[in-house]
């Protein structure tokens, strides 16, 4: 008998049993999942005793043993096992991953991931040697409910309201998780309009903080922190690739026009492949960024670990690439030993750069297969949505620098070289138009660089990108009408292209709207922040700029954060939430209830100006 014949024998004999098993097995699996989650949460999140720990330790194995028992009974109920291993491969390696470290743990006494680690002169992970095992365990839970929830639901959900649904949720379980008491070095947990606050700052990836990161958090706080960061940033960029899920939750053709202005046409009708990249490229670049900045702070980093300088490189290159801002050095990169980081800040802003690019720039300019079709096609160009982004950014971080050199030349920069004063120029002015960090006091920078901030925070970074504003897109559209109007030229031109009048009406509604938005910010500030606008070294201007930071998602501020009103922090959220997935919400609602616009009342001339 052939080994196909006893196969076939097998799934004959497995046939009758196999609904009813593998159904036992998804609610199993959900109680599983559920228990394994509550358990890693109150393990990490509460003190327990060396009892405990070992009770809640062995429901963790035994959640390692339902998994791994899981995945081998749908290999053996698959009808076709080795096309069950290549299309399940990310989840097998996994699982093999786990009998390994399992076995490891149990007849060696180590993992081996923290033992390599170890070896490495990473100390400081010592103590959380457990850790990597329920990482793993994380991973195989999400794989089976994502698995799970992947069904075509019965009713319809409009896209935009999935992107507001995703933020909401992760917001939540951020502030869920920082108030846990384990996550601060204070006694007790954290009150819930802070939580709220930084779980919301990290997830819109805008960086505004009530208390210091460094000195309020413990590890595992900040390495929440840096989760809702990767998390928050991951959801922006990747929400325009998830057509084929959309799909399935009722996103008709008629809203890819809309998708379209998060990612390009082409991108669209290849989803699947590009958030593949997005997500592998993320982590490549963020692994790049971290190892260069470990090999710039080894040895130097304050308290002498070469644990703590990894942590501090790897939560950083988060940051950065993501546009978030945060910091976990002790008064940011302005501090004593943050600010003189000059190499530091190259890294720090070459991530922050292709971060704000967006990816779809970024693959269509630099991807190793466009790059060859162009060599190969020398008439072949990048994308006109490519280009306007390349070139506003460029032009906008060049004037940036030159009125940071100006106006900062003898003030916050006084003393430094000239190559130091070169280079912290292109920090800053890269990182205030969408980051948020901050080698030099803002509380001293001049009124007029002030001025020019807030401008160049309100625009932002690129389409498709972790950043904020209302995107160079929109800026570079609205300038281009300008410039036509006033050469009374009927349509507008760039790069030998007609940009359309429906993108034309989508930027001013962008602009419009985040316009209205902000002014509504600095008017509730004005009513609630008397305190503030009482104090001598304050004004108006503190206000007006900690508004556009935060509805710009960068994170910048001039020191009044922490002194906000429970009114003013509430506003500050609704700010950081609304300018995170405010665009994208319009863009959606202007298109939601419309039935035709086939049709044209007459035309009218009215003055204008």
């Amino acid at each position: 008998m052939s080994i196909r014949e006893q196969r076939e024998r097998i799934n004959l004999w497995l046939y009758d049993s196999k609904k009813r098993v593998l159904s036992t097995l998804r609610i199993v699996s959900f109680f599983v999942s559920f228990a394994a989650v509550a358990t890693i949460i109150y393990r990490h999140g509460f003190p327990v005793t060396d009892n405990e720990e070992h009770q809640l330790f062995v429901i963790i194995q035994a959640s390692f043993a339902f998994y791994i028992l899981h995945y081998f009974i749908k290999f053996i109920y698959d009808f076709k096992p080795l096309d069950f291993l290549r299309r399940n491969w990310f989840e097998g390696l996994l699982m093999l991953f786990l009998i390994i470290e399992a076995a490891s743990y149990h007849l060696f006494d180590t993992i081996l991931i923290s033992n390599a680690i170890s070896k490495l002169g990473f100390k400081s992970f010592g103590r959380f040697t457990n850790l990597f095992l329920q990482l793993y365990l994380l991973v195989a839970v999400g794989i089976d409910l994502g698995k799970q929830a992947v069904r075509k639901p019965k009713f319809k959900i409009h896209p935009s309201n999935i992107f507001i649904i995703t933020f909401v949720v992760i917001i939540l379980l951020g502030t869920f998780l920082l108030m846990l008491p384990e996550m601060s070095i204070q006694e007790g947990s954290m009150n819930f309009l802070d939580a709220i606050f930084t779980s919301t700052s990290a997830t819109c990836v805008t960086g505004l903080i009530v208390v210091d990161t460094s000195a309020f958090f413990t590890f595992k706080g900040q390495f929440i922190i840096m989760m809702l960061m990767k998390l928050g940033g991951l959801n922006i960029i990747a929400f325009g690739a998830s057509l084929n899920i959309f799909a399935k939750l009722g996103l008709g053709m008629r809203h890819h026009s809309i998708v379209e202005d998060f990612m390009f046409n082409e991108s669209v009708f290849s989803s699947r492949g590009l958030l593949v990249k997005i997500i592998t490229g993320s982590i490549i670049i963020e692994l790049v960024g971290a190892l260069m900045l470990f090999l710039l702070v080894q040895g130097s980093y304050p308290t002498g670990n070469n644990g703590d300088a990894f942590f501090f490189s790897i939560f950083h290159s988060i940051s950065a690439f993501n546009n978030a801002g945060f910091s976990i050095l002790e008064d940011g990169m302005c501090g004593e030993y943050g600010k003189h980081l000059f190499l530091v800040h190259f890294v720090l802003s070459a991530m922050i750069f292709v971060g704000a690019l967006g990816f779809d720039s970024f693959f269509d300019l630099f991807g190793v297969s466009k790059l060859r079709e162009r060599l190969n096609s020398p008439w072949k160009r990048p994308k006109l949505g490519s280009l306007l982004n390349l070139y506003t950014t460029v032009i906008l971080v060049i004037v940036s620098a030159l009125l940071f050199l100006i106006f900062e030349w003898d003030n916050t920069m006084k003393g430094y070289r000239y190559v130091d004063k070169v280079i912290t120029s292109l920090f800053q002015v890269i990182s205030m138009r969408t980051a948020g960090f901050s080698s030099v006091d803002f509380h001293d920078v001049t009124l007029p660089m002030i001025i020019a901030t807030l401008f160049f925070m309100f625009i932002g970074g690129a389409s498709s990108s972790t950043a904020g504003g209302i995107k160079t897109s929109t800026f570079a559209i609205l300038a281009l009408s300008a410039y036509s109007t006033i050469r009374g030229k009927k349509n507008i031109e760039v790069f030998n292209r007609t940009i359309s009048k429906d993108l034309l009406f989508r930027a001013f509604a962008t602009f419009l709207f985040a316009i209205s938005a902000v002014l509504v910010g600095i008017f509730v500030l004005s009513i609630t922040e008397g305190d503030i606008l009482a104090q001598a070294d304050r004004s108006f201007t503190d206000l007006v700029f900690e508004v556009v930071s935060a509805f710009s998602t960068v994170g910048m501020s001039t020191g009044i954060t922490s002194s906000l009103s429970v009114a003013g922090k509430i506003t500050i959220i609704i700010s950081m939430f609304v300018g995170r997935i405010g665009t994208l919400t319009i863009a959606f609602a202007l298109s939601k209830n419309i039935k035709s616009t086939n049709y044209k009342y007459p035309e009218e001339h009215m003055l204008v100006g």
